[in-house]
């Protein structure tokens, strides 16, 4: 009896963590998913007060054209702001790098109490 008690469990844990899993990629997924599905709208269609659907009527993508259209403003701004992050998270990452190294090296290395 003991071990169907343990496959019961260990299946239910099994269950609780997949559940789990699967909330946690759609908590995090979703934004990205917002984000591209507002995309297809159209301007005035995003910025009605009568927009109630999650899909828009009549889907375009040249919001996603003028983001990348370097000869627009919004285009020129938009490579700016990626750069400046590529810049930003790329620094970070490396001085991460080196301490963290460094870090990693002296724990290695030295005995602590």
């Amino acid at each position: 009896m003991g071990i169907r008690k343990a496959r019961i469990k260990k299946y239910i844990s099994r269950i609780i963590l997949y559940v789990l899993v699967v909330l946690i990629v759609v908590w995090t997924l979703a934004p990205f998913t917002w984000l591209f599905i507002s995309g297809l709208f159209p301007y005035k269609e995003l910025i009605s007060d009568r927009t109630t659907s999650w899909f828009p009527e009549n889907p375009t993508l040249k919001n996603f054209q003028a983001m990348f259209d370097m000869s627009s403003h919004i285009g020129q701004r938009f490579m700016a702001a990626l750069r400046n992050s590529l810049i930003i998270s790329g620094s970070v990452t490396i001085i991460c790098l080196i301490f963290g190294t460094l870090a990693a090296y002296a724990l290695a290395r030295l005995k602590f109490p």
